[in-house]
C-alpha cells in the first residue's frame, strides 16, 4: 500500500487514545503529522533541523517519552519521533502481529516512504531491539546508534514459554485491557508502575502515562507486543552491528538489567558501555541533560571512532 498522509488525525477507535482530546496537552504537537502505510496510521513528529535522529520508544511508551531529550536536541538534530503500532496513536490493524522483525519492516517501510534515512537511531528498551532488528534487515543504515536500557535478551527457561502466552491470553480480551486501563486511571497506581521501573516518577511523564493507560487500545496494542515478542537471533545481529555503537544502561534500572547491554557491548568490537548512575529505566524522562550530552558527544566521535580490535 502506498504511503499517503491523512488531511486530519484519525478519530479513535476500538478504545486508542483520543487525538482530539489530548492534543493540548501532548508534547511537541503542532510538528505531529498522521501517515497511513502498510495499513498502519502512524503517528510522526518531525521538526528540527541537522543530521536525522530517530527515536524508537519502548513497550507501553509512545513520543511523549521523548520530550526532554527533543527539547535538548532540536537544535543539533532533525528529529523524527513514532508511536509504535497500537501505542499512542498509531493505530494498527487487527491483522498485523507486532512481531519484532513486523514492526522493523513496517517502520523502515514508513521512513523509505518519506524518504528518511536515519543518521543515528536511538532507541529505548523495547525499542533497542527493533533498532537492532531494523538494521540487520537492511531496512535503515545509520552511521551511529545509542540503546538505552536495551531490553536485548529472551527471556530465560519457563518464563520464555509463561511471559508472553500470559501477554497472549490478556491480549485476545478485550476485557482484560478495559480492566488494565480502569485500574490505571489513579495515578498513585501509575507513579507506582513508573517507581517499579526503578525510575523517580516525579521527574517523568506521569500524567501523560496516566492519560495513555486509560485508554484500553493502548494498553491491548502493550500486551500484543508483548505476546509476539521474540528476541531469538537478536543477541548475533547486535553482534554485526559494524557502526559505532554506544549501550547505555542505568544502575537503578528495575526493569531490564544493565547486564544486557553491558554483555551486548562486550561482544561487538564497534560498541562501547555506559553506566548511568542515579537513574532508573526511565532515565531519558529524568535526566534528559545527561542523556542528550551522551548522544551529542556519540555523533560527535563517531567519525572518529575506530573498532576497538
Amino acid at each position: 500500500m502506498a504511503l499517503k498522509r491523512l488531511t486530519a488525525p484519525p478519530p479513535a477507535r476500538h478504545g486508542s487514545p483520543d487525538w482530539f482530546k489530548i492534543e493540548p496537552v501532548w508534547p511537541h504537537s503542532e510538528h505531529s503529522q498522521f501517515w497511513m502505510s502498510d495499513g498502519i496510521v502512524w503517528h510522526v513528529q518531525r521538526f528540527g533541523t541537522g543530521p536525522c535522529l530517530l527515536f524508537i520508544h519502548g513497550a507501553g511508551g509512545a513520543s511523549h517519552s521523548w520530550r526532554k531529550l527533543a527539547d535538548q536536541l532540536q537544535g543539533d538534530f532533525e528529529l523524527i519521533i513514532v508511536d509504535l503500532p497500537g501505542h499512542g496513536f498509531t493505530q494498527s490493524t487487527s491483522a498485523f502481529r507486532p512481531s519484532l522483525r513486523n514492526v522493523s519492516k513496517s517502520l523502515g517501510t514508513l521512513l523509505s516512504g518519506l524518504g528518511l534515512e536515519p543518521d543515528m537511531i536511538a532507541g529505548h528498551s523495547a525499542g533497542a531491539a527493533i533498532a537492532i532488528k531494523m538494521i540487520d534487515l537492511d531496512c535503515v543504515a545509520p552511521k551511529a546508534f545509542v540503546s538505552m536500557n536495551g531490553a536485548l535478551q529472551p527471556f530465560s527457561g519457563v518464563l520464555s514459554v509463561i511471559a508472553p502466552l500470559a501477554a497472549k491470553l490478556a491480549a485476545s480480551s478485550g476485557a482484560a485491557a478495559w480492566l488494565i486501563s480502569k485500574r490505571a486511571v489513579n495515578a498513585e497506581r501509575v507513579n507506582r508502575l513508573i517507581e517499579d521501573t526503578g525510575s523517580d516518577a516525579s521527574k517523568t511523564e506521569t500524567r501523560l502515562y496516566e492519560l495513555l493507560f486509560r485508554c484500553p487500545g493502548h494498553i491491548r496494542g502493550t500486551l500484543d507486543l508483548m505476546a509476539n515478542w521474540d528476541l531469538a537471533g537478536l543477541t548475533d545481529a547486535s553482534a554485526r552491528l559494524s557502526i559505532p555503537t554506544l549501550y547505555l544502561s542505568a544502575e537503578g534500572d528495575l526493569a531490564v538489567s544493565p547486564n544486557e547491554s553491558i554483555a551486548a557491548a562486550s561482544k561487538s568490537d564497534w560498541a562501547v558501555h555506559r553506566s548511568l548512575k542515579n537513574l532508573g529505566h526511565l532515565a531519558h524522562e529524568e535526566d534528559g541533560c545527561i542523556i542528550a550530552q551522551a548522544l551529542r558527544e556519540h555523533w560527535a566521535g563517531h567519525r572518529g571512532f575506530e573498532p576497538l580490535a
